[in-house]
């Protein structure tokens, strides 16, 4: 640390296990909700903030749908088609309102199509290589939502355990609200 600022990164190699640091002009920690604010606490960064660690929240996603559509003639071995083949929905409660019903923000879809190999086909060596060459187009959508962040939702590091690296794990709090 210089300044109060990252000056670098320390980490130990997976292979030799032997300490290593890398230091840089700007350091940039991109590791998602749960492993970046770790990785703060354990650098001491930031460690005078009580919001650090708090307030945790992450987007949700994978609720969905997926298909196949067997009439359509695919040739996943020429690649995808050249042409765009999203789908996207995008939100569409509450945007003009803050509040339907006791539920706020809202939620959007996202999907697309592509033609793929036909992986559960049956038989076994040619058989199966010319069955696995019948493809199949697949489409599929999924919802992406976040979750609101809250005091109450946080992640600590255990100062208890250290882990093969040597550093303290953390353990992630969260508190269920039921909508009233």
């Amino acid at each position: 640390m210089k300044d109060g600022k990252g000056a670098g990164v320390a980490y130990i190699h997976r292979v030799t296990r032997e300490p290593r640091e890398v230091r840089a002009k700007i350091v940039l920690l991109c590791a998602s909700s749960l492993e970046s604010t770790p990785l703060l606490m354990n650098s001491g960064i930031c460690k005078s903030s009580d919001a650090l660690g708090r307030y945790i929240m992450d987007h949700i996603y994978g609720g969905g749908g997926n298909g196949s559509m067997p009439q359509l003639e695919a040739r996943p071995w020429a690649g995808p088609p050249s042409r765009p083949n999203g789908i996207y929905i995008p939100r569409f409660r509450n945007v003009t309102e803050k509040m339907t019903n006791g539920f706020i923000r809202g939620y959007g879809y996202q999907g697309g199509s592509s033609p793929s190999f036909n992986w559960g086909a049956p038989g076994f060596g040619a058989s199966y290589k010319n069955a696995l060459r019948q493809g199949e187009w697949s489409m599929g959508m999924a919802v992406w939502a976040e979750c609101l962040a809250r005091k109450e939702n946080y992640v600590e590091i255990d100062r208890e355990r250290v882990d093969a690296w040597h550093s303290h794990p953390q353990n992630a709090r969260g508190v269920r609200r039921q909508r009233t």
